[in-house]
Formats: structure tokens, sequence, C-alpha cells
């Protein structure tokens, strides 16, 4: 009998342990809640926005958080590395994986990076912060040259 029993304990606790873990995320930070994938604009490229009235941004609607997505923020900044200075920001309902800026926000030779997050609607833990992918505006239909802004291994 309690050889029975301990087995029924393994196997029990076997069934409930995955559940269990992946309830006991951390409020506010990474909790487990998945990085969302970019798909545009491409990381290191050169963006034309010549006669353009705004720019493209999509990410990949999966992975989805264990409990449900609840939101998405998107954030685009000017600079890269460390001088970035926020420009936009919006948080976005959990169905949104596209944000269309405005082709006046952007600069002519200047370097932008942008991300997005997504926030888990169970644990409401919000992915962590991730990679932000730059590129660099072009307005007047020829190759940009230098980005206003270098690169963090040109500045160290």
């Amino acid at each position: 009998m309690k050889k029975v029993f301990i087995l029924f304990m393994l196997v029990f606790l076997g069934a409930v342990a995955p559940a269990f873990a992946g309830s006991c995320g951390s409020h506010g930070g990474s909790g487990g809640t998945p990085e969302v994938l970019y798909l545009l604009p491409h990381n290191d490229h050169d963006v034309d926005l010549t006669g353009k009235e705004s720019l493209h941004f999509e990410w990949k609607s999966v992975p989805k958080p264990g409990g449900g997505r609840e939101a998405y923020r998107f954030e685009l900044f000017r600079g890269a590395e460390e001088a970035y200075d926020r420009i936009y920001h919006a948080e976005l309902r959990p169905d949104v994986y596209t944000m269309e800026i405005p082709a006046d926000k952007f600069e002519d030779g200047m370097m932008y990076t942008w991300r997005v997050k997504q926030r888990d609607a169970r644990t409401s833990a919000w992915s962590r912060q991730g990679d932000r992918w730059r590129f660099t505006v072009r307005k007047s239909g020829t190759p940009a040259s230098t980005p206003a802004v270098p690169a963090a291994s040109e500045t160290k």
C-alpha cells in the first residue's frame, strides 16, 4: 500500500509541477513572457522614405505568452546604443501586429531604433527588453552616408 501511495504521489507531482511552475512568474519582470519577434523594418538597414507618407513596422504574432496576450507596447527611439531618445510609444491591442509612423517623424540620415514587448494576460508580466532593431532613414533618394548616431562599437 505504501509503494502504491508513493507511486501515486510521484505521478501526481509530475503532472502538476509544470502547471505550477508556469504560474510562478515575476510580476512586472520577464516572468517567462516570450520576447516578440520583429519583421520590418529590417535590422541594420537603410530605410528609404523618399516620397512616402509613413514607415511600416511589423512583428510576429507568435510566440504567445502562456496566459494569453493582454497587450503590446511599441517604442520608437532616435539614436542608438546609449544615446536613446524615445520619440513615440503606444500600448496596442493584443491582435495588432503592425504600426504606421508618419514619415515626418523621421530625419534624413538619422539612426532610429525600435522594440515591441508583450504582456502576459495571466501574470501581467511584460516580456524582457530584448533586442532593439535599428535602421537609418533616407529621404533624399541617395544612399545614406555615415549614420548621424554612431554604433556602440564606434563610440567605445
